[in-house]
């Protein structure tokens, strides 16, 4: 006669097992199953826990967020240059001055919102801003020197839009 504290007769029982969020009672063949089964569950969960610490992120969202203010922003920019223009209608119905000023505008604001939007996102994951519009002001500085008379050509053309001399699509 076989005791209650035999091993075989104990194999062969049901037994309680705890395993993580599982608490059931099982036979020892079933028990390796669902213990795996168990396992692929909590290893969901904790894939599940991490992308969720990951989605909520601020590196991960405020870029996202920063891109939007970006695009509303150069939205509205562009639409308050638009009012702008068209409440200056000219007699002759088309002013090619005001097209380009306009478009000079909107090219300088949305690079300009570019800029700061990059800036942000780079600043947002801990690199040094500073150094680089340091770094740029110096370079922007080398290059001014280095091409003085382009730059003199350029703020001539700046000078010769803004003056109403010529417009695009002039020919001169």
């Amino acid at each position: 006669p076989s005791s209650y504290h035999d091993t075989a007769n104990r194999e062969r029982m049901p037994q309680k097992i705890f395993l993580g969020n599982c608490n059931i009672f099982l036979c020892p063949a079933v028990y390796r199953i669902e213990r795996r089964r168990c396992r692929k569950r909590e290893r969901n969960v904790l894939i599940m826990e991490k992308f969720i610490a990951v989605i909520t992120s601020e590196k991960f969202y405020l870029p996202f967020v920063y891109v939007a203010i970006g695009l509303v922003l150069n939205m509205l920019i562009g639409n308050v240059v638009d009012k702008i223009g068209a409440r200056h209608k000219s007699i002759s119905g088309k002013d090619k001055r005001k097209d380009t000023v306009i478009n000079l505008v909107k090219s300088v604001s949305k690079y300009l919102i570019l800029i700061f939007v990059v800036l942000g996102i780079f600043k947002l994951y801990g690199v040094d801003t500073t150094s680089i519009i340091a770094s740029i002001g110096v370079f922007a500085a080398v290059i001014g020197l280095a091409f003085q008379d382009i730059l003199k050509d350029v703020l001539a053309g700046a000078s010769v839009i803004f003056d109403n001399k010529y417009a695009v699509g002039d020919v001169v």
